[in-house]
């Protein structure tokens, strides 16, 4: 029943993200910021369950430094926002005495989380207004993550004998995760050649090394990123992050993986592509 609720949602939702990202940057926008509004909701209900009103304060405040980061012109910008966000949580801190050393490290974590989720959302629109292929790697991202998680938890569940971190999940295993390496790297290869076929325009202007420099990484850093989130919920004792997705918990668990292959993704386009 879990898998086909899965396979439904995904179902749903492929179509409404793909053409979300392909009609326009805006689109694009509006998309990350629906993702980045229930990310930060769920996040702050995971990690500070009982403070309503730090969870009210965090969530649009988060919301309004991804979107200002993402319109900003330059790197600068984006700094001065990130410590305006932080003075403003040490401030309120500051001037509230009665609250104690636990709601300050709840503050942290929430400051953590604008951090941990607002890089990732905001890397996808930055990518997107990457003039050079900027929706082709994005498609990549998406790509090395969804075959990642898929042929993982596939081959986990067909081959599994070996936990690979049981400590933070025991469902992990070193056969699903080199299940998942193989098609990290092989999926997109066999997708570029379909969608060629096809005369569909994915993936159609990267070049090998571009795949390889997004795919081979992605090997690590879409378990590292299922891992991470497992870890958090695993420290606050939650299931799930959220029940938004049927099939998948949460948006953060849907996204947890893609947080970290897309800032990646960017700083590749951003720093080592233009090298060659």
């Amino acid at each position: 029943m879990n898998l086909g609720l899965r396979i439904l949602s995904s179902l749903v939702l492929l179509p409404v993200t793909i053409a979300a990202l392909v009609l326009s940057q805006w689109t694009t926008l509006a998309l990350v910021l629906v993702v980045a509004i229930f990310s930060f909701l769920e996040f702050g209900h995971m990690v500070a369950p009982e403070q309503a009103k730090l969870r009210i304060i965090f969530a649009p405040l988060s919301v309004i430094f991804c979107l200002l980061c993402m319109l900003a012109p330059q790197a600068s910008t984006i700094l001065l926002l990130y410590a305006l966000l932080t003075l403003g949580l040490l401030a309120y801190f500051t001037f509230h005495p009665s609250l104690n050393a636990a709601v300050l490290e709840k503050m942290s974590m929430l400051l953590f989380g604008c951090s941990y989720i607002g890089i990732g959302v905001v890397s996808i629109f930055l990518l997107r207004k990457y003039p050079d292929g900027g929706l082709s790697f994005i498609f990549l991202a998406i790509t090395v993550t969804a075959s990642n998680d898929t042929f993982a938890y596939f081959a986990g569940r067909t081959f599994g004998r070996h936990q690979l971190f049981a400590a933070v999940s025991q469902k992990k295993t070193w056969e699903g995760f080199a299940g998942g390496a193989i098609a990290t790297v092989l999926m997109p290869f066999v997708l570029s050649y379909v969608f060629s076929l096809f005369q569909i325009p994915f993936l159609q202007d990267l070049q090998t090394r571009d795949i390889l420099w997004i795919a081979l990484p992605a090997i690590v850093l879409s378990p590292l990123g299922d891992l991470f989130e497992s870890r958090i919920k695993r420290a606050y004792h939650v299931k799930d992050s959220g029940h938004m997705i049927p099939g998948h918990g949460g948006f953060l668990d849907r996204v947890d993986a893609l947080l970290v292959i897309v800032p990646w993704t960017l700083a590749y386009t951003s720093l080592i592509r233009p090298l060659w």
